[in-house]
C-alpha cells in the first residue's frame, strides 16, 4: 500500500511540474519572448491585405535568420490595409526593393515575417517602406476552394450536382420512409424500460434506413482504404482527446487517484505518444479509466429513466442522453473554434466507431427482432458497467455519439449490438 501510495505521489508531482514547464513555455511562446535583443535598430512599414493570424513581436525572418520582429499593427482607413510596423536590428541591411510575405513556421505554427532581399542599390532606412508584399495563406480559404472545385469536378455540371443533392435527399426520405413502415408487436410499450417502444421502434427503423444507405457504405469504404494499424491509431486518437472527460468524471464520482492518472495519460499520451497514436501510459502500466457522465449521474442516484433511440446517434436512456450534454463541453474540440476542423473531426470519428462495429451489424441483422436484441444488450450492459466498477459499457451512451469515448475493441461482445 506504501508502495502504491508512493508512485501516486510521484506521478501527482511529475504531472504538476511537467504542467508548470509547459504553461511557462505556453507563456514565452504568447508572448513571443523566448528571444530578446537590446541592440537599437529601425523601423519599416509594409502594408497587407490580410495578415491571417500575425501578431505584434512576431518574428521576421531572412534565410530562416531572425532579423527583427513587428512592432505594431494597426488597420489604415484611407488604403483599407493592415499596417505593420517591423523593428529591424541595424546589424542587417536590406535593399529599398525588399520583399515582405507573411508565412507559417509549419503546417499550424505561429505566422511570421518573410524577407526575400532586392538588388537595389539604396538600402532600406528608418522610416521607409517595403512596397512589395503578400499577405498570409488563409487555410480556411484554401480549404473551402479545395472542397468547392473538388464538388464542382464530381458533378461535372451544375445541372449533375443538383441531380446528386436530389437523390441523396430522395435516399433520407426513404429512410424516413422505412420508419414510418417499420411493424410494432401488439404489446408496444408494456416493458417497464420501454414505455415508449412505438416512437423508439420507428427512430430505429429510420436509423437502420439511414445506416444502410449512408453510414455503412462510409465505414466500408474507410475500412477497405485504410490499413487496420492505422484505423487502430485513428482510435487511440480519438480516445486520447476523451482523457480529460475521464478525468472529470473519474473525480466526480469520487475516484480522484483514477482522475489524476487519467490527466498523466493525457499528458504522456500526448507528448510522447505523438497526441495518442501510440499508447504509450498503457505500456508502462497505467491502463484507461473511462467514464462518462451518465455513469457519474448514476453514481449520484440519478434514475436512469426510459430507453430511448436517439436518431442517427442510437441507443440511450434518458439519463444518459442528459449526460451528452457535459460531454460536449469536456471534448478538447468544442473549444477549437473552427468549423472546417470540428465537424470533420466528430464526423470522422462517427464513421471510425461505426467501423469497428460492422462484424457485429453483421451478426444483428440475423436476430429475430434487432430492435429487442440491440435494447437488452444496451440496457444489460451499462448496467454491468455500473456494478463492476470497471469503467464504461462496451457501448457508451448513444452508441455512435461523437462525443463519446467508444471503447469497441471487442467487437465481438453482445452489447457492441446497439450500434446498429
Amino acid at each position: 500500500m506504501q508502495n502504491q501510495n508512493t508512485k501516486i505521489n510521484f506521478l501527482v508531482g511529475l504531472f504538476v511540474l511537467g504542467g508548470i514547464v509547459a504553461l511557462l513555455f505556453l507563456a514565452l511562446q504568447a508572448a513571443n519572448l523566448s528571444s530578446f535583443s537590446t541592440s537599437k535598430g529601425y523601423e519599416v512599414t509594409a502594408y497587407f491585405d490580410n495578415i491571417g493570424g500575425l501578431k505584434a513581436r512576431a518574428p521576421v525572418r531572412s534565410a530562416g535568420v531572425l532579423v527583427g520582429r513587428v512592432k505594431s499593427i494597426s488597420y489604415d482607413n484611407d488604403t483599407f490595409q493592415a499596417k505593420v510596423v517591423i523593428s529591424m536590428e541595424n546589424q542587417f541591411k536590406f535593399p529599398a526593393d525588399t520583399s515582405a510575405k507573411i508565412l507559417t513556421a509549419g503546417l499550424i505554427g505561429e505566422q511570421y515575417i518573410g524577407l526575400q532581399p532586392g538588388a537595389d542599390d539604396k538600402d532600406l532606412t528608418n522610416g521607409g517602406r517595403i512596397e512589395f508584399t503578400q499577405s498570409a495563406v488563409v487555410l480556411e480559404n484554401l480549404i473551402s476552394q479545395f472542397m468547392f472545385n473538388k464538388a464542382e469536378e464530381n458533378a461535372g455540371s451544375k445541372k449533375e450536382y443538383k441531380m446528386k443533392k436530389k437523390i441523396l435527399a430522395l435516399a433520407l426520405v426513404g429512410a424516413a420512409l422505412l420508419s414510418g413502415c417499420a411493424s410494432v408487436p401488439k404489446d408496444s410499450g408494456q416493458n417497464p424500460d420501454d414505455p415508449w417502444e412505438t416512437l423508439n421502434r420507428q427512430t430505429f427503423a429510420f436509423n437502420q434506413g439511414l445506416d444502410f444507405i449512408l453510414i455503412r457504405p462510409l465505414a466500408k469504404g474507410y475500412q477497405f482504404i485504410t490499413p487496420k494499424p492505422v484505423r487502430e491509431g485513428v482510435t487511440r486518437v480519438f480516445q486520447n482527446t476523451m482523457e480529460p472527460s475521464n478525468a472529470v468524471n473519474n473525480v466526480l464520482q469520487g475516484k480522484v487517484e483514477e482522475g489524476i492518472l487519467s490527466l498523466f495519460r493525457l499528458m504522456i499520451n500526448s507528448t510522447v505518444g505523438v497526441v495518442g497514436i501510440f499508447d504509450v501510459a498503457q505500456m508502462v502500466d497505467i491502463p484507461r479509466m473511462p467514464e462518462d457522465f451518465g455513469q457519474t449521474l448514476a453514481t449520484w442516484g440519478v434514475p436512469k429513466g426510459p430507453y430511448f433511440v436517439i436518431p442517427v446517434l442510437g441507443p440511450s436512456t434518458v439519463r444518459d442522453t442528459v449526460g451528452l450534454v457535459p460531454e460536449v463541453f469536456l471534448d478538447p474540440n468544442t473549444y477549437v473554434g473552427r468549423d472546417w476542423f470540428v465537424w470533420p473531426w466528430w464526423g470522422a470519428k462517427f464513421v471510425n466507431a461505426r467501423e469497428r462495429l460492422l462484424p457485429v451489424t453483421d451478426m444483428l441483422d440475423k436476430t429475430v427482432d434487432p430492435y429487442v436484441a440491440t435494447r437488452n444488450a444496451y440496457l444489460q450492459q451499462r448496467q454491468n458497467s455500473l456494478q463492476n466498477g470497471d469503467g464504461p459499457a462496451m457501448i457508451q451512451q448513444p452508441l455512435l455519439s461523437p462525443f463519446g469515448d467508444d471503447d469497441a475493441d471487442d467487437a465481438d461482445k453482445p452489447a457492441m449490438d446497439e450500434k446498429k
